[in-house]
């Protein structure tokens, strides 16, 4: 019996070394060139750029469980063409279909991947787009303007959505770009502020709570689980701690640095004007990174011994505005807007080990880690 055990392992493994990337499963990080009309696909195996995808405007970025497809918010913030979806195969990189939205920004997929989340900056409304159906069938009235939304990958039976908008002058003046702040009927409607989270159940598709944030939300991560959220706000150098059982923040996380003369722990205080503005999750869980915009900074906390504490400044290319991982948690991926980068940083060392260059004016901005089953 244990000869037949192991005559199938050692099959399987020559069947398995015969295969192609594809069929053995793959990884990619897909990068959105907002400034340049191309999605950048890099292969982690080789931490090269292999693949340019045309795409207008290209921005927040979904993926399904299976990874075979990939959601793109495209015409992102566009008066000229107007918001549009686009879906793509992520083993070829074909363009498979597009569809006109109100607007769009950041998107998260839940109920099997049937329901496609659109946060449709700059206005005050989020969608919930059916992609067996191929239609809008819900629309949720928010504060501010609908910038970021995210589901826990093991738990999606709630989904957070985070409108930005420190105050109803920055939301007037976003919204004048395309002609006037509406609701999601189209109305218009007066500018509000926005410094809460909300809390949307995906079987009802229906708002049920908020949380109060200190100051306005931008990007946003979940613990796989749903047990808590880690919060970018603006003006905080690091990020909100949110317990999602008690749904409220419990704690500010900042990184520190040893003072110059005395040798004292003390906050990182950064370029005057910086703040953070990409988040993220490594994939075991244990660590949570974010970045200072304008020191080219990545910072990693642990937060495994369930107190969240600083670990590690990471320095990489100018102005970085996003992060993302490689699915089997080996490198993070900081996109650079600044000098048009992607930083490629080594997760066990917390030290970056390449710099990939991108099309100048590229603006890379979004990312996400996709692992594609075989």
């Amino acid at each position: 019996m244990k000869a037949a055990v192991w005559t199938c392992l050692i099959h399987l493994a020559f069947l398995t070394a015969g295969m192609s990337a594809s069929e053995a499963g793959q990884q990619k990080i897909f990068i959105s060139g907002t400034t340049s009309n191309e999605l950048y696909v890099i292969d982690p195996a080789t931490n090269t750029l292999v693949q340019t995808i045309k795409v207008n405007r290209p921005h927040g970025l979904a993926a399904t469980k299976d990874g075979k497809f990939l959601w793109v918010a495209s015409d992102w913030f566009d008066p000229h063409h107007g918001a549009t979806i686009t879906r793509i195969d992520t083993a070829t990189g074909q363009i498979l279909e597009t569809h006109g939205v109100p607007h769009n920004d950041a998107m998260a997929l839940v109920n099997d991947d049937r329901d496609l989340y659109i946060a449709g900056f700059p206005m005050g409304c989020f969608y919930v787009f059916d992609t067996v159906d191929r239609k809008l069938v819900a629309s949720f009235d928010v504060r501010g303007m609908a910038h970021n939304v995210v589901a826990p990958a093991h738990d999606d039976r709630l989904i957070y959505l985070a409108p930005m908008g420190r105050d109803e002058k920055e939301v007037s003046a976003y919204g004048k770009y395309l002609g006037g702040y509406t609701n999601c009927a189209g109305q218009p409607e007066m500018p509000r502020n926005s410094h809460q989270i909300y809390v949307v159940d995906t079987s009802s598709r229906k708002l049920v709570d908020t949380i109060e944030t200190g100051t306005a939300p931008r990007p946003i991560a979940v613990s796989d689980d749903g047990s808590w959220l880690y919060a970018n706000v603006d003006d905080l150098l690091g990020f909100e701690i949110i317990d999602l059982k008690a749904r409220r923040v419990v704690q500010r996380a900042e990184p520190t640095v040893p003072d110059s003369e005395t040798g004292a722990i003390k906050l990182e205080q950064g370029n005057i004007v910086s703040r953070s503005h990409g988040i993220w999750l490594t994939p075991d869980q244990r660590e949570v990174w974010t970045d200072s915009t304008n020191d080219g900074v990545v910072y990693a906390f642990d937060r495994s011994s369930g107190t969240v504490r600083f670990l590690a400044r990471i320095p990489v290319g100018e102005v970085p505005y996003w992060l993302t991982f490689s699915p089997d948690g080996k490198y993070g991926y900081s996109s650079n807007r600044g000098d048009d980068t992607v930083s490629v940083i080594d997760v066990a060392t917390h030290k970056e080990i390449k710099r990939i260059a991108l099309p100048k004016e590229s603006g890379p901005h979004t990312s996400l880690g996709v692992a594609l089953s075989p």
